[in-house]
C-alpha cells in the first residue's frame, strides 16, 4: 500500500459539503471557448448546491469574463478559478480538485466534450451511485466504455477489464475514498497525460469495483485520434502514447499490456506503430512521466490557487 495521501489543501479553503462538484480542465483554450463550458451553459438544466471549478492549465493566462460567471450563478452553479500555466500533470490536478473540494459527487472534464441535455440531467437528478461512466460518442459511433477492447453497456462483473474515457466519469465520494485508501491517492500521479484514465480504471478494476460501475446518457467527445493533424502534434502525441505504455507496463504489469509492448515493436520494423518504442522503454525504466518530477510538484502545491472572479 502507498503512504496515505498528503494534505494538499493549504492554498484552496475548503468549504461544506455540496451536492456536486465539476472540475473543467482548460488548455490553451479561454472558457469562452470551451465546447464543454458553452454547451454546459446552453443546455438549460439548473443545478442546486452545485460548484464548478474551471482551472486553467495554460499556456496563457484566461480568466472568465463576468457575463460567464452570473451566467452559471444563474444556473445554480458557483465558480471557483484556477489557473497554473505551466501545464502541470492531469492527474495532480484531479487528485487536488477531490482533496479540496467536499461533495457527494464529483465530475471532470475535458475542455472538448459536448455535453448533452440527458447527461447533464442525469448529473443533476442522481447523486446514488457509486462510480458513473457516459456513453461517449465521436462522429456519431459509440466508443466507450470498453470492456477487453470492445464497446459494452454493461452491466459488468468484478472480472471486466473496464476501460472508459474519463471526461464525464461520475465519481462518488464513497468511491473516491475506497481508492485513495488502497492506493493512497485516486489517480496515479506517476502519470501526466495520457494513462491518467486508463490508470484510474486499472485500479478500478484491481480493486473489483467494475461491477459497481454504471453507464448513464453520454455524450459527443473528440478523439485525437480520430483527427487529422499536423506532423509535428503526431509526434508528440506518439511519444506520450510511448510514456504510457512504458508506465503502465512498469506499474500496472499483466500479460495484455506486455503483448501491446512487443506488438508495437514489430509494427516499428514495418512503419505502422502508433506510438515512440523508444519513449515506452524510457517510461518503464523511470517509473514516471518526465512532467512528474519532485521539484515540479513543489512548484504545483506553490502556483494553485483560487483567483478572485468580481461580483
Amino acid at each position: 500500500m502507498h503512504a496515505p495521501m498528503e494534505d494538499h489543501s493549504k492554498n484552496l479553503p475548503r468549504k461544506e459539503v455540496g451536492c456536486l462538484s465539476i472540475l473543467i480542465v482548460l488548455y490553451n483554450c479561454s472558457p469562452e471557448d470551451s465546447e464543454t463550458v458553452n454547451s454546459l451553459l446552453e443546455a438549460g438544466v439548473n443545478f442546486v448546491n452545485a460548484e464548478l471549478c474551471l482551472w486553467n492549465n495554460g499556456p496563457i493566462s484566461a480568466k472568465p469574463q463576468q457575463r460567464t460567471v452570473e451566467r452559471f450563478k444563474e444556473m445554480g452553479v458557483s465558480i471557483r478559478f484556477v489557473e497554473t500555466i505551466k501545464n502541470y500533470p492531469l492527474s495532480w490536478i484531479y487528485n487536488h480538485f477531490l482533496k479540496v473540494f467536499d461533495s457527494k459527487s464529483y465530475v471532470i472534464l475535458d475542455h472538448d466534450s459536448k455535453l448533452s441535455k440527458e447527461y447533464l440531467s442525469y448529473l443533476r437528478d442522481s447523486s446514488s451511485d457509486f462510480i458513473s461512466v457516459p456513453l461517449i460518442k465521436a462522429k456519431g459511433a459509440p466508443r466507450s466504455p470498453l470492456v477487453n477492447g470492445k464497446f459494452s453497456f454493461g452491466p459488468y462483473n468484478k472480472f471486466d477489464h473496464l476501460i472508459a474515457v474519463g471526461s464525464g466519469v461520475i465519481l462518488s465520494a464513497e468511491a473516491a475514498r475506497e481508492i485513495a485508501f488502497r492506493f493512497g491517492d485516486v489517480f496515479d500521479e506517476r502519470f501526466a497525460l495520457y494513462g491518467v484514465d486508463t490508470s484510474f480504471f486499472i485500479r478500478v478494476n484491481k480493486l473489483g469495483l467494475s461491477e459497481k460501475v454504471k453507464v448513464v446518457p453520454g455524450f459527443e467527445h473528440s478523439f485525437s485520434r480520430l483527427e487529422e493533424e499536423p506532423a509535428t502534434i503526431k509526434a508528440f502525441r506518439e511519444l506520450e502514447r510511448g510514456y504510457d505504455l512504458g508506465l503502465q507496463l512498469r506499474l500496472y504489469p499483466d500479460g495484455r499490456r506486455l503483448g501491446s509492448f512487443f506488438k508495437q515493436i514489430i509494427f516499428s520494423f514495418i512503419g505502422k506503430n502508433n506510438l515512440s518504442v523508444v519513449s515506452a522503454f524510457i517510461g518503464f525504466f523511470r517509473g514516471r512521466h518526465y512532467k512528474c518530477q519532485g521539484q515540479a510538484k513543489i512548484n504545483f502545491e506553490m502556483e494553485n490557487k483560487d483567483i478572485a472572479l468580481d461580483e
